[in-house]
């Protein structure tokens, strides 16, 4: 029986080489004390159980060390991923710009394209024009000259109708009064107004008419020639104020005809570079103004 023992114990000793607890049994002095059965089977069950248990958790171990190992290449092909994806966006981005710029760089070409055709265009317009007028040039000159043969001549026309003004309405300075054809003005500050003085504005209204129609002036208040009867009109309402007298209480109104009637003279005279005159002068204006007429007609 103690044979027995001792041979399973040496038997467990081989298949547990690894187990370095207390053995089976024990030599004391030549004899082996045995253990029972039962504490054998104890054992033998103990050792398979931890054997299983030892084998579990290498093997635990090992599914832990893949998992890890998967996790680990899990992440790794995530943020490899990650990369992947960022490249390409950063790939996606520099084409779409690429694209944008390459659209820029294109309508920039055509607009290039369009202002050398446009330049091209406009040189031969400027081209065409340049010729036009080179050949056109001398009908110009030709038509100038004729123009200004026309003002000379129109100038002298007129210098030779302010002297028979002159001629036929010559106005005078005879004592202290001015005149003309001999008919007195009577001054606008409360003298007497007759049909001598009606007549004479009559004749100034009648030159004053004629010679803004010649020069082609339209005149602030155009006189109305009626003889003796003449009127001037202020535009505002239309109103005729009279150059003559036939009550009493038309003198006032008088005056403010002759007033404005020395404001036509002004104007007139204006167009000939005199604008420094007296209004109160209205015959002396009159007789600047045809000598003015007439001095145009022999300047070149």
């Amino acid at each position: 029986m103690a044979e027995q023992a001792k041979s399973m114990a040496s038997d467990l000793f081989r298949l547990n080489a690894f187990y370095t607890g207390g053995p089976f049994c024990e030599e004391v002095s030549g004899s082996v004390r045995a253990y029972s059965w039962t504490q054998l089977r104890r054992l033998c069950a103990c050792e398979a159980a931890v054997t299983q248990r030892r084998q579990e958790l290498s093997t635990l171990q090992k599914a832990a060390e893949q998992r890890a190992e998967q996790q680990r290449s899990a992440v790794a092909l995530v943020r490899r991923r990650q990369l992947t994806e960022a490249l390409h966006g950063r790939v996606e981005r520099r084409a779409r710009a690429m694209e944008e710029a390459a659209g820029v760089a294109e309508y920039l070409g055509r607009r290039v394209a369009e202002a050398s055709e446009a330049g091209a265009a406009a040189s031969d317009t400027a081209d065409q024009r340049r010729r036009r007028i080179s050949r056109t040039a001398p009908g110009l000159r030709q038509e100038r000259i004729i123009v200004e043969d026309l003002r000379a001549m129109l100038a002298r026309q007129r210098g030779r109708v302010a002297a028979d003004i002159q001629q036929a309405f010559p106005v005078e300075l005879r004592g202290d009064a001015w005149t003309v054809c001999g008919l007195r003005v009577g001054r606008g500050g409360g003298n007497q107004v007759s049909e001598e003085s009606a007549a004479a504005l009559g004749i100034v209204a009648w030159i004053v008419e004629y010679v803004a129609r010649g020069l082609g002036v339209a005149l602030r208040f155009p006189p109305i020639a009626r003889a003796a009867r003449s009127a001037v009109v202020a535009p505002a309402g239309a109103v005729e104020w009279p150059l003559f007298v036939a009550r009493a209480s038309d003198r006032p109104r008088q005056r403010m005809a002759q007033k404005l009637l020395a404001v036509d003279v002004e104007q007139l005279l204006w167009l000939f570079g005199i604008g420094d005159v007296d209004r109160r002068a209205l015959l002396p204006n009159l007789i600047q103004l045809l000598m003015a007429i007439e001095a145009c007609s022999f300047a070149p």
